[in-house]
Protein backbone atom coordinates (compact mmCIF):
# COMPACT_ATOMS: atom_id res chain seq x y z
CA UNK A 1 0.00 0.00 0.00
CA UNK A 2 1.16 3.34 -1.11
CA UNK A 3 -1.04 5.96 0.37
CA UNK A 4 1.61 8.79 -0.38
CA UNK A 5 2.62 9.24 -3.98
CA UNK A 6 5.72 11.66 -3.03
CA UNK A 7 6.12 14.31 -0.01
CA UNK A 8 7.77 17.28 -0.56
CA UNK A 9 9.85 18.44 3.06
CA UNK A 10 9.06 21.47 4.67
CA UNK A 11 11.12 24.59 3.31
CA UNK A 12 11.13 28.48 3.12
CA UNK A 13 10.68 30.99 0.66
CA UNK A 14 11.01 34.16 0.96
CA UNK A 15 10.10 34.11 4.88
CA UNK A 16 7.61 32.18 4.46
CA UNK A 17 7.93 28.55 6.35
CA UNK A 18 6.26 26.29 3.66
CA UNK A 19 5.42 22.45 3.92
CA UNK A 20 5.18 19.74 3.99
CA UNK A 21 3.21 19.00 1.35
CA UNK A 22 2.33 15.29 0.19
CA UNK A 23 0.81 14.06 -2.70
CA UNK A 24 -1.81 11.27 -1.91
CA UNK A 25 -2.02 8.16 -4.75
CA UNK A 26 -5.77 8.01 -4.29
CA UNK A 27 -5.88 11.62 -5.59
CA UNK A 28 -3.63 11.29 -8.47
CA UNK A 29 -5.41 7.96 -9.32
CA UNK A 30 -8.53 9.47 -9.19
CA UNK A 31 -7.81 13.18 -11.11
CA UNK A 32 -6.53 10.25 -13.85
CA UNK A 33 -10.00 8.61 -13.86
CA UNK A 34 -11.52 11.54 -14.33
CA UNK A 35 -9.71 13.07 -17.39
CA UNK A 36 -9.88 9.61 -19.13
CA UNK A 37 -13.65 9.00 -18.26
CA UNK A 38 -14.40 12.73 -19.86
CA UNK A 39 -11.96 11.51 -22.73
CA UNK A 40 -13.89 8.48 -23.25
CA UNK A 41 -17.10 10.44 -22.97
CA UNK A 42 -16.15 13.07 -25.61
CA UNK A 43 -15.20 10.34 -28.20
CA UNK A 44 -18.33 8.32 -27.17
CA UNK A 45 -20.57 11.16 -27.69
CA UNK A 46 -19.54 12.23 -31.55
CA UNK A 47 -19.52 7.95 -32.21
CA UNK A 48 -23.53 8.41 -30.49
CA UNK A 49 -23.89 11.71 -32.85
CA UNK A 50 -24.85 14.11 -29.77
CA UNK A 51 -23.62 17.07 -28.96
CA UNK A 52 -20.31 16.35 -27.56
CA UNK A 53 -19.85 19.91 -25.20
CA UNK A 54 -22.98 19.00 -23.97
CA UNK A 55 -22.64 15.36 -22.81
CA UNK A 56 -19.19 16.46 -21.55
CA UNK A 57 -20.84 18.43 -19.78
CA UNK A 58 -23.12 16.56 -18.19
CA UNK A 59 -20.30 13.85 -17.27
CA UNK A 60 -18.59 16.99 -15.18
CA UNK A 61 -21.90 17.42 -13.27
CA UNK A 62 -22.34 13.84 -12.28
CA UNK A 63 -18.86 13.28 -11.45
CA UNK A 64 -19.36 16.26 -9.28
CA UNK A 65 -23.08 14.65 -7.73
CA UNK A 66 -21.21 11.71 -7.53
CA UNK A 67 -18.55 13.18 -5.62
CA UNK A 68 -20.65 14.98 -2.97
CA UNK A 69 -23.30 11.65 -3.02
CA UNK A 70 -20.40 9.19 -2.12
CA UNK A 71 -18.88 12.04 0.79
CA UNK A 72 -22.12 12.77 1.96
CA UNK A 73 -22.87 8.81 2.60
CA UNK A 74 -19.26 8.71 4.31
CA UNK A 75 -19.90 11.29 6.14
CA UNK A 76 -23.01 9.72 7.58
CA UNK A 77 -21.58 6.38 7.82
CA UNK A 78 -18.42 7.46 9.76
CA UNK A 79 -19.40 9.83 11.98
CA UNK A 80 -18.03 9.22 14.50
CA UNK A 81 -14.50 9.52 12.65
CA UNK A 82 -15.55 12.97 11.16
CA UNK A 83 -16.69 14.09 15.11
CA UNK A 84 -13.46 13.84 16.33
CA UNK A 85 -11.91 15.19 12.71
CA UNK A 86 -13.54 17.50 11.41
CA UNK A 87 -11.03 18.70 8.79
CA UNK A 88 -10.66 15.23 7.50
CA UNK A 89 -14.66 16.68 5.95
CA UNK A 90 -13.09 18.66 3.83
CA UNK A 91 -10.33 16.41 1.91
CA UNK A 92 -11.77 14.79 -1.14
CA UNK A 93 -8.42 13.61 -2.37
CA UNK A 94 -7.31 10.91 0.51
CA UNK A 95 -10.57 9.90 0.81
CA UNK A 96 -13.44 9.74 -1.85
CA UNK A 97 -16.12 8.16 -0.22
CA UNK A 98 -19.19 5.21 -0.24
CA UNK A 99 -19.67 3.69 -3.71
CA UNK A 100 -23.29 3.45 -3.14
CA UNK A 101 -23.80 7.59 -2.70
CA UNK A 102 -22.05 8.54 -5.13
CA UNK A 103 -23.80 6.13 -7.42
CA UNK A 104 -27.05 7.80 -6.14
CA UNK A 105 -25.70 11.13 -6.16
CA UNK A 106 -24.44 10.94 -9.85
CA UNK A 107 -27.77 9.02 -10.93
CA UNK A 108 -29.68 12.19 -9.71
CA UNK A 109 -27.64 14.83 -11.21
CA UNK A 110 -28.24 12.79 -14.06
CA UNK A 111 -31.50 12.42 -14.31
CA UNK A 112 -31.50 16.10 -13.48
CA UNK A 113 -30.02 17.18 -16.12
CA UNK A 114 -31.17 14.72 -18.87
CA UNK A 115 -34.48 16.09 -18.21
CA UNK A 116 -33.41 20.00 -17.75
CA UNK A 117 -31.62 19.77 -21.52
CA UNK A 118 -33.99 17.26 -23.11
CA UNK A 119 -30.95 14.73 -23.91
CA UNK A 120 -32.31 11.19 -24.47
CA UNK A 121 -31.69 9.66 -21.45
CA UNK A 122 -30.55 5.92 -22.55
CA UNK A 123 -28.26 7.66 -25.39
CA UNK A 124 -27.09 9.80 -22.99
CA UNK A 125 -26.44 6.53 -21.03
CA UNK A 126 -24.64 4.23 -23.28
CA UNK A 127 -22.59 7.03 -23.91
CA UNK A 128 -21.44 7.63 -19.91
CA UNK A 129 -21.03 3.80 -19.36
CA UNK A 130 -17.75 3.17 -20.37
CA UNK A 131 -16.25 6.04 -18.68
CA UNK A 132 -17.96 5.09 -15.84
CA UNK A 133 -16.46 1.40 -15.99
CA UNK A 134 -13.19 2.85 -16.43
CA UNK A 135 -13.41 5.66 -14.06
CA UNK A 136 -14.29 2.74 -11.47
CA UNK A 137 -11.40 0.78 -12.42
CA UNK A 138 -9.05 3.32 -11.84
CA UNK A 139 -10.24 4.52 -9.39
CA UNK A 140 -10.46 1.44 -6.91
CA UNK A 141 -6.36 1.20 -7.80
CA UNK A 142 -6.07 4.94 -5.96
CA UNK A 143 -8.28 3.20 -3.51
CA UNK A 144 -6.00 -0.40 -2.98
CA UNK A 145 -3.00 2.34 -2.79
CA UNK A 146 -4.87 4.26 0.01
CA UNK A 147 -5.06 0.39 1.76
CA UNK A 148 -8.69 0.58 2.10
CA UNK A 149 -9.66 -1.89 -0.48
CA UNK A 150 -10.83 -5.29 1.85
CA UNK A 151 -10.43 -3.75 5.04
CA UNK A 152 -11.05 -5.98 7.77
CA UNK A 153 -13.85 -4.35 9.35
CA UNK A 154 -16.33 -4.37 6.17
CA UNK A 155 -16.99 -7.67 6.13
CA UNK A 156 -16.79 -11.35 7.74
CA UNK A 157 -14.85 -12.53 4.40
CA UNK A 158 -11.84 -9.80 4.90
CA UNK A 159 -11.28 -11.55 8.68
CA UNK A 160 -10.36 -14.90 6.85
CA UNK A 161 -7.22 -16.38 6.55
CA UNK A 162 -6.39 -17.11 2.75
CA UNK A 163 -3.37 -19.55 1.01
CA UNK A 164 -3.75 -17.82 -2.26
CA UNK A 165 -0.52 -16.47 -4.02
CA UNK A 166 -2.49 -13.36 -4.17
CA UNK A 167 -3.98 -12.83 -0.84
CA UNK A 168 -3.30 -9.16 1.04
CA UNK A 169 -3.12 -9.24 4.55
CA UNK A 170 -4.14 -6.46 6.07
CA UNK A 171 -3.77 -5.55 9.91
CA UNK A 172 -5.86 -3.42 12.25
CA UNK A 173 -4.04 -0.17 12.44
CA UNK A 174 -3.23 0.12 8.06
CA UNK A 175 -6.73 0.94 6.73
CA UNK A 176 -7.51 4.18 5.57
CA UNK A 177 -10.89 5.78 4.93
CA UNK A 178 -11.74 5.65 1.28
CA UNK A 179 -13.71 3.46 -0.96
Amino acid sequence: MYPRLFTVPAFDLFKWHLGPFTLPTYGVLLAIAFVAGLWVVNRQAKRAGLDPARITDLAVWVLLGGLLGAKLLLLAVEWRFYLHNKMEMLSLFRSGGVFYGGLLGALLVAVLYVRRFKIPGWAAADVLAPAVILGQAVGRQGCFAAGCCGCWRWGWWARKRSSCCWNITKTRGSWFLCS
